[in-house]
């Protein structure tokens, strides 16, 4: 077991290593054994719950130690330069360390699915992944009240109230999944990850030895995808509201090919909030193809020209939005 946790930290490290361009200095890296429930990570030192030597957990195990490991970039070669921008510590670290289960680990993918359907039942509030290994009980808040006063994520530590331990919420289970987003947002219009990755390594290249803001992040996303991301920082990281939408759709012959009008019907949001929709079309032979709606108003729609028929729709695929969905 001993063996599991080193080989758990060595293959994480060098995953790590490659997907940022960037090697950690120094030779011997040190792990010990802690009587306690968390990890933590130091330069060049982590401390490991004593339960991650007592059992594996596949996929949990690798993430637990992952996570630790990602600190060495994001948190110690990258700091964070106040309280309201430590979330990307560690939401970097996770998301990061769930990137290395889905791509590394046998099996990955599944893990990786089940772990965005777990994080999201505890962002919302509900049971779903409730037995999940990666889901966390006790944080599964279902009052609409005091759920309705965390704060957002750039809030930091004074997300939290007595209720609800809104930083862990916020920090550790929403931000992967609004960073899973982006990368989702990015993946669809390149169909690879390459951007996604360039932010991360550009990140800890440009900020390494120094202390990093939201703000910062954002400059680089930016950079990278050319644009005004205040949308998408504005929605997600400095304001708490989770969107619901009903929607439905309609198909008509045109010349040439089909129209697809999707509809949205939004609420228990802000009027001011904006985000990006991605809606995946499928055809028959296993194609499939990715429209977006940039939802700026509590009822929208979108028209898009189709080459054939679709055999399905499906708006915001594979947790690429944090919202609760229901169609008509």
């Amino acid at each position: 077991k001993v063996r599991n946790v080193g080989a758990g930290v060595a293959n994480s490290m060098q995953f790590f290593q490659g997907m940022l361009a960037d090697k950690l200095e120094g030779g011997d890296f040190y792990v010990t054994n802690i009587a306690a429930y968390h990890g933590q990570a130091f330069d060049g030192f982590l401390h490991m719950s004593e339960f991650t030597f007592m059992a594996e957990h596949p996929g949990a195990s690798e993430l637990f130690r992952a996570h630790e490991v990602a600190h060495e970039w994001f948190g110690h070669k990258v700091g964070w330069l106040s309280y309201r921008d430590q979330w990307l510590s560690e939401a970097l670290a996770e998301y990061s360390a769930m990137m290395f289960v889905q791509g590394f680990v046998k099996g990955g993918q599944g893990y990786f699915d089940e772990i965005l359907r777990s994080y999201d039942g505890i962002v919302k509030g509900n049971m779903a992944g409730g037995f999940s290994k990666f889901n966390r009980p006790g944080l599964v808040v279902t009052s609409g009240a005091d759920r309705g006063r965390v704060g957002p994520i750039g809030h930091g530590v004074r997300a939290s109230t007595n209720e609800v331990p809104g930083y862990l919420i916020q920090t550790y289970y929403k931000a992967p999944l609004v960073l899973h987003m982006l990368r989702s947002l990015l993946q669809y219009k390149t169909q690879h990850d390459d951007l996604f990755v360039k932010i991360l390594r550009d990140y800890v290249h440009d900020y390494s030895g120094k202390a990093a803001s939201t703000a910062d992040f954002q400059h680089v996303v930016e950079r990278n995808a050319p644009g005004d991301w205040s949308w998408f920082f504005d929605s997600w990281i400095y304001g708490a509201d989770i969107p619901s939408y009903r929607w439905g759709y309609d198909v008509a012959e045109a010349e040439g090919g089909y129209n697809i009008t999707v509809r949205v019907d939004r609420r228990d949001v802000a009027e001011d909030f904006k985000t990006v929709i991605p809606i995946r079309v499928d055809f028959e032979g296993g194609t499939a193809a990715y429209f977006y709606m940039f939802n700026t108003q509590s009822k929208q729609s979108v028209t898009q020209k189709l080459p054939k028929r679709p055999k399905n729709v499906v708006l915001a695929p594979d947790y690429s939005l944090l919202a609760n969905i229901r169609r008509d």
